[in-house]
């Protein structure tokens, strides 16, 4: 519960919290999940992957949900050190059950991960794809966190391609999106694009309006 209270305001604590939980229970799966997004948040990729792993190899066999997200988070780990080929690897497996459980969350995560590794291969048609599908299947379910990531993907597409006009409308439909959820972390990150876009327009002003609401 400490570690819980902490996590999104107190890494620090957060994990000191996650590890003596870890500690006195160890078969505790959701518990060692945590704990495995605390080490990623600071760069402990190693200790990420270990916890990650674990929920592998102590996940029951019937167990297929856990196994599909601790397969989503090492390809996440995959994608962070560049190694796409692996990341791929994970996000498909992970996808595969999801989609075997009729998962439709899982779905769109993975799909959407998907669309990520294909995007840094330069394949933009198939990453569009890939992010169209996660979109559908978060508007779906409703899922607005789904829903302002795909459209924030969808943005960073557009703007690759020079599409000014459709990055800014994507961006400030997942800006929309944040600022429902109350999300501020998201809701910067998507001032800030919207604020790139504005400069590759040669809007100045627009720029500094959007940078202002940053703070």
């Amino acid at each position: 519960q400490v570690g819980a209270f902490a996590f999104n305001s107190d890494t620090e604590r957060a994990l000191n919290a996650y590890r003596e939980a870890v500690r006195l229970t160890p078969d505790a799966l959701d518990v060692v999940n945590q704990m495995g997004h605390l080490l990623h948040r600071i760069g402990d990729l190693p200790g990420a992957e270990e916890a990650y792993r674990r929920l592998i190899a102590d996940a029951v066999e019937a167990d297929q949900l856990v196994r599909a997200v601790a397969l989503s988070n090492l390809g996440l780990i995959a994608l962070t050190r560049g190694d796409l080929d692996e990341a791929e690897n994970h996000h498909r497996r992970s996808l595969a059950i999801s989609e075997q459980l009729g998962r439709k969350d899982g779905m769109a995560v993975s799909l959407g991960n998907l669309g990520l590794i294909t995007e840094a291969r330069g394949a933009l048609d198939e990453a569009e794809d890939y992010h169209w599908r996660s979109l559908a299947l978060s508007e779906e379910l409703g899922r607005k966190e789904g829903m302002a990531v795909a459209c924030s993907n969808l943005g960073q597409i557009a703007q690759t391609r020079g599409d000014l006009e459709g990055a800014e409308d994507y961006h400030q439909r997942s800006l929309a999106l944040r600022e429902e959820q109350g999300r501020k972390v998201g809701m910067a990150n998507q001032l800030g694009n919207l604020g790139i876009v504005a400069i590759y327009r040669g809007d100045v002003a627009a720029a500094c309006a959007y940078r202002k609401r940053t703070r």
